[in-house]
């Protein structure tokens, strides 16, 4: 799912924006609709200038089959597919 989750889940589940693009080496105007996706998935949320893994986005990174239907169902209701 999010590109950057075993980034952030290294990082205490924290970090600044500055600090994702510079491990990514992603521009931010390419790193923030990933985040932006993620959030609309619920797997982070933004405070100020940090991102950080929720609850379902430790999940996810974990492979646990609650969370990974949990996205499914979330992708189902925000795409058309």
């Amino acid at each position: 799912m999010f590109q950057y989750q075993s980034e952030l889940v290294y990082n205490k589940g924290k970090m600044s924006i500055g600090d994702l693009t510079a491990v990514s080496k992603e521009h931010v105007d390419t790193l923030l609709p990933q985040v932006n996706a993620a959030k609309m998935l619920k797997l982070v949320h933004t405070r100020d200038k940090n991102v950080m893994l929720t609850k379902l986005g430790e999940a996810l990174h974990k492979n646990d089959a609650d969370a990974i239907k949990t996205v499914s169902d979330e992708l189902k209701e925000i795409e058309p597919f």
